[in-house]
């Protein structure tokens, strides 16, 4: 009797050191799927950020781009404006190059046309 009861001890310890290992590699798994868990979620987390400030960057190479476009344009039409005004102050001056318009000089371009109209 004494033997079965030894034995029985024995087994139930057996199975008592078997069941706490097997919780501790439980534990084991469970703690490493948590911090594989984290440590996927952090990479999740640093490649949303790295995206969005990506897509930052990028709105803030479009915008700097358009607002060159702009001053580009803008700066096109103030040279288009000042080419007109100067083209404009070059015929004035054309016009004022001939001072007054004397009777002699307006008799030899009547002349001219005479002779070209006969």
């Amino acid at each position: 009797i004494l033997r079965t009861e030894e034995r029985q001890r024995l087994a139930r310890e057996r199975r008592e050191e078997r069941e706490k290992q097997n919780a501790a590699k439980e534990t084991q798994i469970l703690e490493k799927e948590r911090k594989a868990k984290l440590q996927y979620e952090k990479q999740l987390e640093e490649r949303q950020r790295k995206l969005k400030e990506q897509k930052q960057k990028e709105e803030q190479r479009r915008a700097a781009v358009e607002e060159k476009r702009k001053q580009k344009i803008e700066e096109e039409k103030v040279m288009c404006v000042k080419d007109m005004y100067q083209r404009l102050e070059t015929r004035q001056k054309r016009w004022s190059w001939g001072g007054s318009v004397t009777p002699d000089s307006e008799g030899r371009a009547g002349e001219r046309r005479a002779e070209h109209s006969a």
